[in-house]
């Protein structure tokens, strides 16, 4: 069947109206929130006799399952490597102090849920994420040689129901990265104010 030109134009202006209404009926998928780095650059620096601070990491994420800390919106590792440039300050001549970071992994466990009837109205926690970071700090003299070490390591879990939305599972993620940076700050802080007292200024 032959369409006149006048039936034709017709119909390609029905479509097009057509598949914008159904465009217009779709919903925009919400932006997805967006996470400022974790910093210390609001606290005072501790200045140490030391003339140079180097940074160095052990940790490399596994990037699979069971991890997922390379998933984090703010990664636990990033703001590992950020405290010292924030925190510390070389205030010194020929010592050296070497930062390292030993760990900053998250795991997810997977969580048993509830069977039979009970697990049908029941929203179960699901999985649950069991994060650590340590830090390992060394202080060393013109020849290399150790002259005052100390460790710090902090750890958080969290858990999430197992209808979360991608959206509140990274918020949770942020939360946890947060809470475990400040708690390893704190060690941090506290153990150069004590076992490195003779090489702060």
């Amino acid at each position: 069947m032959t369409l006149s030109p006048m039936r034709g134009k017709f119909l390609m202006v029905a479509f097009a109206a057509l598949a914008f209404a159904l465009g217009a009926c779709a919903t925009p998928a919400p932006p997805r929130p967006e996470y400022p780095p974790i910093s210390f650059q609001d606290k005072a620096p501790l200045s140490l006799k030391v003339g140079e601070v180097r940074i160095e990491t052990r940790y490399r994420a596994p990037g699979v399952a069971p991890n997922v800390d390379h998933l984090f919106p703010v990664r636990i590792l990033d703001a590992a490597l950020a405290w010292p440039k924030d925190r510390l300050a070389a205030a010194g001549t020929g010592l050296r102090l070497d930062y390292t970071i030993l760990d900053a992994s998250v795991v997810a466990v997977q969580l048993k849920k509830s069977g039979g009837l009970k697990g049908l109205v029941t929203k179960d926690q699901s999985e649950r994420y069991d994060a650590r970071a340590a830090v390992e700090i060394r202080i060393l003299d013109t020849f290399g040689a150790v002259v005052a070490s100390a460790q710090a390591e902090a750890v958080r879990s969290r858990s999430v129901r197992e209808d979360v939305t991608l959206s509140e599972r990274e918020k949770l993620w942020y939360e946890i990265a947060q809470d475990i940076m400040a708690e390893l700050d704190r060690q941090l802080e506290q153990t150069i104010k004590t076992a490195f007292r003779p090489y702060l200024m």
